[in-house]
C-alpha cells in the first residue's frame, strides 16, 4: 500500500439489486404478517397469532440484511484486507496471513450467499462471473450459519467489482510486506 494514497473500497458485484430484493421480500413478508393477522382477528386461541409473530420476525431478520448489504466491501489497508459481508466475516485478515490471490470464475450453480465448497473454500457471492480467491497462510473464521456454524477456510472467495484490480493491489501488498 503506498503511502499518502487513499485506497479505494471494493463493493460485492450487485449489492444493490440484492439489498432492493431483500427490502422487497422484507415487505412481502411483513404483508404476509398482517394479512395473516387479519385472517386470524378475532383470536379464537393463543395458537392463532403464532403465524403473523413468526412472519414478522422474518421480516425483521431479512430486513436487518437489507439494512447491512450496502455495507459489504473489501478494503486493502496497512495493516491487512478488511473484509465486510453481513453475517458473514468483519474483519481485517493481516498481510502476513495471505498466501496469494489469484482471479477466478464463480459460477452460477455454486450458489450466492455464503457458501461452505470443496477443498476448505468458503465463498462470499452476490453474483456469478470473476471472484477474487485468497489463499490464506493461517484460516480465519467465516460464519456459516449465524449464531451456529463457523468455518476456517483455506480459500475465501469473494465476488467483488473490479477483481483483477484487487488482486493487483494485494499482490503489491503482499510483495511489499515480504521485502520489508
Amino acid at each position: 500500500m503506498t503511502d499518502g494514497l487513499q485506497p479505494r473500497p471494493f463493493r460485492f458485484r450487485g449489492q444493490g439489486a440484492a439489498a432492493a430484493f431483500l427490502w422487497l421480500l422484507t415487505a412481502l413478508l411483513a404483508a404476509a404478517a398482517a394479512a395473516t393477522a387479519a385472517a386470524a382477528w378475532p383470536p379464537g386461541s393463543p395458537a392463532a397469532a403464532v403465524g403473523p409473530v413468526v412472519l414478522l420476525l422474518g421480516a425483521i431478520l431479512v430486513g436487518s440484511v437489507a439494512v447491512r448489504t450496502p455495507r459489504s466491501l473489501v478494503l486493502p489497508g496497512p495493516a491487512g484486507l478488511l473484509i465486510r459481508f453481513p453475517l458473514a466475516i468483519d474483519r481485517t485478515i493481516p498481510w502476513a496471513d495471505i498466501q496469494g490471490a489469484d482471479v477466478v470464475r464463480h459460477h452460477p450453480w455454486q450458489g450466492l450467499g455464503i457458501r461452505l465448497w470443496l477443498q476448505g473454500t468458503v465463498i462470499l457471492a452476490t453474483l456469478p462471473g470473476p471472484a477474487l480467491e485468497l489463499t490464506l497462510r493461517v484460516p480465519h473464521p467465516v460464519t456459516v450459519l449465524p449464531g451456529i456454524a463457523t468455518a476456517w477456510p483455506r480459500h475465501l472467495r469473494l465476488t467483488v467489482e473490479r477483481p483483477a484490480e484487487l488482486a493487483g493491489a494485494v499482490q503489491a501488498c503482499l510483495d511489499s510486506h515480504r521485502r520489508s
